[in-house]
């Protein structure tokens, strides 16, 4: 998403009753530095420490919300911080940087990211099945294949110990989202809706 996009998405979770706090990494948008993966790591976990720093924001559900990229970012932490996120939405985002790349000849975008990993096949499966998580995926994306969703997805019912709760999962898939506007295809915002409303029955908070 650009910086547009993002501010459109950001309406719609205001129009959804959350307060939305926009990351910025460094490298991205009017953001200092050049991005890497420990920095952004740190950027991530920033903001959620400064969610938490704020006694009216720490008391409601913290759901995390990114695409591509910004997808690795929130399970990688979300995996870090089981206890203090309450959920994640990811869209078109991948097993790992490498494995991407070798589906994905032309590198384009990722070319400064490619010596890195990013590796949410391993770290999705350290979320605790009692968070939920909201998979969004594009079948005509045409950089993150969408097998990169539907193999994450498997990871995903198979964390945790067995038992767990693990109802409020869900996985979207829609047939004409591209990489870029999977946001735009119709019922997109009604599937993140009716999520949004599942983790706040959940933590009583509607």
């Amino acid at each position: 998403m650009n910086c547009g996009d993002m501010s459109f998405a950001a309406k719609r979770f205001l129009f959804g009753g959350c307060d939305v706090l926009i990351v910025s990494y460094r490298g991205y948008a009017e953001s200092e530095g050049s991005p890497h993966e420990k920095g952004l790591r740190l950027d991530a976990q920033a903001a959620l420490d400064h969610v938490l720093a704020q006694p009216d924001l720490a008391k409601r559900p913290i759901i995390l919300y990114g695409t591509s990229l910004g997808g690795a970012v929130a399970i990688d932490l979300a995996s870090r911080n089981p206890e203090t996120v309450s959920a994640i939405i990811v869209e078109n985002t991948f097993l790992s940087l490498p494995r991407v790349v070798r589906d994905w000849p032309v590198i384009g975008p990722f070319s400064f990211l490619c010596f890195q990993r990013w590796d949410s096949a391993s770290k999705i499966k350290r979320i605790p099945r009692s968070t939920p998580i909201l998979m969004l995926s594009g079948a005509q994306d045409e950089i993150v294949p969408p097998k990169h969703m539907s193999a994450l997805w498997d990871l995903a019912q198979k964390r945790g110990p067995q038992g767990s709760q693990k109802e409020c999962d869900r996985f979207e898939s829609f047939g004409e989202g591209c990489h870029p506007d999977t946001f735009t295809c119709p019922g997109y915002w009604e599937k993140v809706s009716e999520f949004l409303r599942v983790v706040s029955d959940k933590h009583g908070t509607r």
